[in-house]
This record gives C-alpha cells, structure tokens and sequence, in this order.
C-alpha cells in the first residue's frame, strides 16, 4: 500500500492551505477540558486496542476529557461533537461570528464556528426539514462520509483492500465512503464480517478514524513502500573558518547504509584520494566535513553502497583563500616555568594553525607590551626566561595579506601564572572537631572542642590535585581566605578555625586565586552522645575457652563518628546465670577517630549455654547486640580465611609511610559442624598446607607458615599495586582463598613553587631554605618531613623522611653559561646552600651573570618548575 494516497497528499498541499485562509477566530469553549496525554484519564486503559488513537487526538488537542476526569472512550458522538474534532483536526479556520440558520441550531455556542465551517465546505449538510440535530448521535456510515469528505479522499486503484460486507447496502448514499476508507486501511469490520453502519460511532472509533486518516503509517494493512535508491547532486561548501562541507541527498537508503566520501587534488580521479571519510547515511544524507583543505581544485566523490549496487556521484570544486573578517587574540594565562608556550588566536571565531593560513598567503606578526616575553613574533613562541609568576602583559596580532590587506586584534591581556601552584578549583574540605574527628554531617556543636576547616582538595592548573592544611602558605601568603555568611551563629579565622555561637545554618566560604568553594554546617547546642553502634557481625558463636572479636563501629545522634567510646561491657551469661563469654576493648579507650574499635572476646573455660552481648551507651541505651552461642564441639567442620583484625578492609598499601597497612594478617578459622568457631588451624601439627600468592609481583606471602604458628596467622605484604589471591594447598588443590587489593598512596610531590625574585649579591651562598617557598604533595605522607640532600652531580635532592622510610620526590638542577661551578652543595654543619659547588662556598666578587633553577619530579623528564638566579657579587 503506498504511503499517502494520492488524494490526500493533494489535500494536505491545497486543502488545509486554503483552509487556514478562513479568518482565525478566537478559540470557543467546549465542554471538555483538553489534556496532552491520554494515560491520565481514569477510564484510559494504556493497553486498550484505541489508546494509540485517542492518544494522538488528546496531543493534537482536538479530543478532551470531562470534569470528572474521564475520557470517555467508549461514550458516543454527537454531530455538534463530531464537526468540532474534525475542524480542530484539519485546522480548519473558523470564523467567531459565524451564524447557522438551521432551526435547531444556536449561534455563539462553541459548536457554531466549527458547523458552519463544515457546512461552508459542503463536508457537512442539515436535513430536509431545516434543523441540523446538533445532539444527535453519528452512526458509523455516517462518520465515514464525513471523513472522506472532510479529507477528500479517494480510493486507490489496484491497491489496498476490497473488503465487501454483507450489510453494507449496495447504492447506498454511504456505500463509497465505506468502500474508499475500506480501501485505504482507515477503517475495517467487527469480528462478525459486518462493517455495522447502523451502529453509533464511539469516541474511541472516531479517533481511531482520523487518526489512521492522518498518519497513513497507522492505517490498517500498511506496509512501508520500498523506494530506489538514488543519489541527488554532491553539494561541496568551505566556509570561513575553513571547513568544507561535502553533502548528497540519498533517496532509498535502508537501515544501516554507509558511504564514502573522497577528495582528489588536482581533478586527478585516478589516482588515491588526498582525503577520505567513511560515513552513515541519516536522514537521507550522506555528509563529511573536511578542515583546512589546501588551496587549489578538488573533485569530490560520493560513493553509496557497496559492490556492483554502489551508486558514485562527482562534482568539482575550488578551494580559495579564506577571507579574514575577524582576528582575536585567545591566550589569558601562561605558565610561568613552561618552555614551548605560544600566544594564540582565532580567525573568524576558529582556532586555525599559522601554516594553514600562511599557505593561504597571510603573514602574522605577534606585538606584545613587553618584547622580551616574545622569543619569536612569527610564531608566538614565548621567551620562558622572561615570564615571571604574578606579572602581565598584552599583546596583538597583526595579519597582513595580498591587496594592502591589514588587521589587527585587540589588546588581550596575559596573567603569567606558575600553574604548579596556581588553584583551578577547591573540590572539597572536612569539618573538624574535637581534633580530628570528621563531622561528616555537617553539624558543629556549640561544645565541640578544637574546630576547624582542615584537609582542603585542590586542583592545580597543571592537572594535579592535592589536599592542603586550611593555614597553608605560599610565597610567604596563606593561600586561603575564610568568611562566614552569618556571624552571629559561627566565626572563622584567617587560619580555618570555627567558633560557634548560637543555633542556625552557617555557610564558610573558602577563596584561593579567585575560586570559591562554599562549605555548608549547622551550629547547635545540643551535646552529641552516642546513639547507634555498627558490629562486624551478626552473632557470636565459640567452643569452650575460643577467642574471637569483632569491629564495632559507634556514630551520635548527627551521624558522626564517636571518639574515646569505651562504656563497659557486661559479661555474657547462660539461662543459669553462669558466664559464658567476656568483652574487652582493644585498644582499651575505646574508638578512634571514626569511631571504629575492636572488641576482644573469650569464652569461658568450661560454661556453655547461650546469651546476648549488648553495647549499652552511658544513658543505658542499648546500641547493638549480638546473640552468643558457646558449647564443647571441639571437631573440625570447615575452615576460612578471615581478617585477624575485623576493622581492617582486605587491602594492603605499597606507601612506606603507611607502614601499618604495608601487610596483613589472616588467620586460617575451624569451625565446628553448628559453624562456632574453635580457633586458628594448627599449622605446626599437621603441616599439610602451604600458603601462596596468585601474584607475587603483586603481593607475598611467606609460604609455609613457621613450625611454631600454631594458631593459624600468617602474613602477607604488598609488593606493587594491584590485585591477588592468597591461596592454601594442600598439594597443587586450591583449599582455601581470598581475594586482597594492593593499593599505592606514595606521596608525590603534587605542586612547587620558587621564592620570587632569587638573586646573589654578596659573596655568601643562597641557602635552599631561601631557594623553595612552598611543597605540596599528592597521597598520604603520615608523619614524614621533606629533606634534602646533594647528589654526587651537585643537584639538590628532595625527599620525603620518616624514622624509617625516605622516598625521593624532586631533584633541582643548576644551569649557567656564565657563572661556573654553580650548583649544590653541603657545608661542614649540614646546611645545604647554592653556590661555587667546587669550591663549597658563596661566589667570589665581581662574579655576575644568572643560574636557570630546573625543578623535575622524581623519573620525570620535564620541568615542574623553573627560576632564574640573577648573580651580582659585590
């Protein structure tokens, strides 16, 4: 079946056309109220067969529901109704002052404008007797007559259906109507063979009628029309910006059809293409863009399909010099330590390379304010020796062409930056209190003790990210400013510090080199108390004189972790009275900083039974509990490997200066037939197992534990970050296994700065403490120091230093062509200083010139950072 049939294409170019000539009146009011979606009437079922129908209707606006919230689908249709829909429908123009002289007919009502429209075209008439009956139900005949005359309808010959139906009478002032909208897959019979014409036309069947009328993909038997394929005209455009657009309009063009889209230098089609694009055809286009094509004569070629179906379409085509409308200047910000850096512009509102347009025949020149900063003005290259962190200069770009073309930029202003230390962004800060505890929801209490902003998270220009102290300076500046919003409910210093007032919502602020980061708390003056408690497990269950423990985890009423929780734990007892099972905790004040301590278990030595171990706050409030079993099965069911400390996540860290987490101890668990824990396999008395890692580049284990682990601990210890699995055989069969995670916190240095302005003046050496202003660091360093040290090259060596660990994180270097022997040295007290490295000590007089500082992270070959030392020894 075609798509449109011929007749309604012709009235959807003409007929609404002329339609919407007719003077638009102002909207009349009917007695339904219209909605957008039909799934919001309560009698719309969504999988009824007509809710796709009424759906369009209820979008288009032209079907409404009731007051009551119903739709009504299944209600019928008067024929006021029905011109009503089929006007709104087709958009028919109606005019608010139209009159109907038909007896029965009222005029100004909201069904006058539309009867009269339709009247006008002839779609609609009254009966012989002069009334139209307004309030008369439209049967099924007499709805097709009004559709097919409404939309001119006509039916297709040798297409379609040809469905005849016994009560369909033949001659009849209907039978056409029927038989076109039969033919066109608009309307079809009831089950029983009939077509019913009698019958009164629902609201639901009227708009299942124009809706399969308007959207023919809808329509009854429709199949989709299959088209050739076929290709229009290549269309070939470069715009200003240098792009060249490629295009072909694809008629027939199936699902999933591709193309190819060449370029050929020269006109020469024999040859390969200079340029090529494989595209999808969408939307009956096949399109590729081609940037900065040289200039000269192209043919282009559009190849779709593929084999002996491919279609190829040419066309030729000039690329000519572009016409420069506009020219601006684009760099805000350079890098203060950076080599390679380049002024840039746009041209026409695009970043075009200088080659390109060069190619084109315009020449560019780079002015600056300050021309030492310029190392080439072709190019825009930057002098790096010249750029100094915290100063500025503008610059323009002159391009001049064939013909005395000539244009210059505006003035842009350049902000010099060490973008190792210039803040981006702030992405996050904690909440302190009590020293060290995070208040992670929010809430500040007015008897918190030691408040304060603390580990702040920044992004630096250059990509690295790091967290720093709330009072952390640089260049002999703190880095950040406080404010708060309200003071009358909580201040904070210029070093983070918070005291709080009175009850309310207070939002601190956070400004570092322009970017804000806002903060938001609460200040009560409720006191925290502990609350609720978090354990590690759901039960307790141990053989006579078996140890275990658990995690325990305690938050107040704000969710906050509770430090130095160590309330008293009751011993466990049996239904007679005997103790079965004591609790310590480990350490024995109780909580950490997030709450979190290990709670140490034993059962008695000879009572069994069962009981309930509770953690009862100071108020008597019990937070958690744990039901305990205790008996005498000393027989082996099962073994496991767990965690010997249950607070611990099942990861090791690779960071010498988390040495603590640098390895774990497992236990291999028995545990009887009622799965109550007996204690750690001997591995002394059996020595049937051995212990090993899936990965020992990754994590390590010592094998077979020693002859005298008799309590089933072992140890493993990370090597690199990554994954492995701990494995116990016995033989080459896998046992026992778990899986542990290596991760890799090693701090790096994050950010560096040099103190501004570095220069020898006298004849004493520049110590380094004079050299660094300020050192930031990525992951976690714990209680290590930044040194320094000099290597066997005179480079200053920088490290990070525990008691135990020292890890190097940056080396400087020294470079002079006119100053000799400058680098590093130690003198005999330990000081480190820059200077004459060979002989130890400060310059001599009359020694001038300048030493270029190169700062590299440890392994990296490009600097961080660079300085210049100007040298002028009196």
């Amino acid at each position: 079946m075609n798509k449109h049939s011929k007749a309604y294409r012709k009235y959807m170019a003409t007929g609404i056309a002329t339609a919407m000539v007719a003077t638009i009146a102002a909207p009349v009011v009917s007695p339904l109220t219209v909605s957008a979606d039909a799934s919001q009437f309560s009698d719309v079922d969504e999988n009824a067969w007509y809710y796709d129908n009424v759906n369009y209707l209820v979008d288009k606006g032209v079907l409404g529901g009731y007051t009551d919230g119903t739709l009504r689908p299944l209600g019928t249709l008067t024929r006021a109704e029905a011109a009503k829909m089929i006007a709104d429908s087709l958009e028919i123009g109606t005019d608010a002052n139209a009159t109907l002289n038909f007896t029965d007919t009222k005029n100004g009502v909201w069904y006058t404008a539309p009867v009269a429209a339709l009247v006008e075209r002839g779609i609609l008439n009254g009966f012989p007797d002069g009334s139209f009956r307004p309030n008369a139900t439209v049967t099924r005949a007499e709805f097709a007559v009004m559709v097919k005359a409404a939309y001119m309808l006509e039916a297709e010959e040798g297409t379609g259906n040809n469905t005849t139906f016994p009560d369909v009478v033949a001659g009849s002032w209907y039978e056409g109507a029927v038989e076109t909208l039969v033919n066109l897959g608009i309307v079809g019979g009831r089950t029983n063979g009939t077509f019913d014409p009698g019958a009164t036309v629902l609201r639901a069947e009227s708009a299942a009628f124009l809706h399969r009328t308007e959207v023919p993909s809808e329509r009854i038997g429709y199949e989709e029309e299959d088209e050739e394929l076929s290709l229009g005209n290549v269309e070939v455009a470069t715009s200003n910006t240098g792009v060249t657009n490629v295009s072909v309009d694809v008629a027939g063009a199936t699902a999933g059809l591709g193309a190819t889209i060449e370029i050929f230098a020269n006109g020469d089609t024999d040859g390969e293409a200079a340029y090529s694009e494989s595209v999808p055809v969408e939307a009956g286009v096949a399109a590729a863009d081609f940037s900065q094509l040289p200039l000269g004569d192209y043919v282009a070629r559009v190849t779709v399909g593929e084999d002996e179906e491919a279609l190829t379409a040419e066309a030729e085509f000039t690329v000519e010099a572009l016409e420069i409308e506009e020219i601006v200047g684009t760099t805000t910000t350079v890098d203060a330590e950076a080599e390679e850096q380049f002024l840039t512009f746009s041209v026409n509102g695009e970043a075009l390379p200088i080659a390109y347009l060069e190619d084109m025949g315009y020449e560019f020149e780079f002015l600056a304010s300050n021309d030492d900063v310029v190392a080439d003005a072709r190019t825009g290259e930057l002098d790096a020796a010249s750029l100094q962190a915290g100063e500025s200069f503008d610059y323009q770009v002159r391009v001049t062409g064939e013909n005395d073309f000539e244009l210059t930029s505006d003035v842009t202003t350049v902000s010099v930056e060490s973008f190792a230390t210039s803040i981006v962004s702030i992405d996050g800060a904690d909440i302190l209190f009590n020293d060290d505890v995070n208040s992670e929801s929010g809430v500040i209490s007015t008897s918190d003790d030691n408040i304060s902003l603390a580990d702040i998270a920044v992004e630096y220009r250059d990509g690295e990210t790091t967290r720093l102290a709330a009072d952390h300076v640089e260049g002999g500046e703190r880095v950040f400013e406080f404010s708060s919003s309200d003071q009358t409910v909580a201040l904070i210093d210029e070093d983070g510090v918070i005291t709080p007032i009175s009850d309310g919502d207070v939002t601190f602020t956070i400004t570092a080199g322009g970017v804000d980061y806002e903060v938001e708390a609460t200040v009560t003056s409720e006191e925290r108390e502990a609350t609720e408690a978090e354990v590690s497990k759901d039960e307790i269950g141990l053989v006579i004189n078996g140890t275990d423990n658990f995690a325990l985890t305690v938050r107040d009423q704000f969710g906050d972790a509770v430090k130095g929780f160590a309330e008293s734990i009751e011993a466990v007892e049996n239904s007679d009275e005997e103790t079965i099972l004591t609790a310590a905790y480990d350490p024995a004040d109780g909580t950490d900083r997030e709450g979190k301590v290990v709670v140490d278990v034993s059962a008695d030595s000879a009572n069994e039974g069962t009981g309930t171990l509770e953690i009862v706050n100071e108020a008597g409030d019990v937070l958690a509990s744990l039901d305990v079993t205790v008996d005498a099965d000393l027989e082996v069911a099962s073994r496991s490997i767990e965690l010997v400390n249950p607070s611990r996540d099942v990861e090791v860290d690779v960071n010498p200066f988390n040495a603590d987490n640098n390895t774990l101890e497992l236990v291999l668990n028995e545990y009887n037939e009622s799965g109550l824990k007996i204690g750690g396999h001997n591995f002394n008395a059996e020595g049937r197992y051995t212990i090993e890692s899936s990965n020992e580049d990754v994590l390590e284990v010592g094998g077979t534990p020693a002859a005298d682990s008799t309590d089933g601990r072992f140890t493993v210890e990370a090597v690199a970050e990554g994954t492995a699995t701990v494995q116990v055989k016995e033989g080459s069969i896998v046992r026992y296994e778990t899986e542990v995670t290596v991760a890799d916190t090693t701090p790096a240095l994050a950010g560096a700065s040099f103190v501004d302005g570095l220069d020898i003046t006298s004849t004493e050496a520049l110590a380094v403490e004079d050299i660094i202003d300020s050192l930031t660091f990525s992951g976690e360093r714990g209680e290590a120091e930044v040194t320094y040290a000099v290597s066997d090259d005179n480079e200053l060596v920088i490290s990070l230093s525990d008691d135990n660990e020292t890890v190097s994180v940056a080396t400087i270097s020294a470079f002079s062509v006119n100053v000799s022997d400058a680098g590093f040295y130690t003198d005999e007290d330990g000081d480190i200083f820059l200077g004459d490295a060979e002989l130890e000590s400060g310059f001599a007089a009359g020694t001038e010139g300048s030493i270029v500082l190169r700062l590299n992270r440890s392994g990296a070959n490009n600097a961080l950072i660079t300085t210049v030392v100007t040298v002028d020894v009196n």
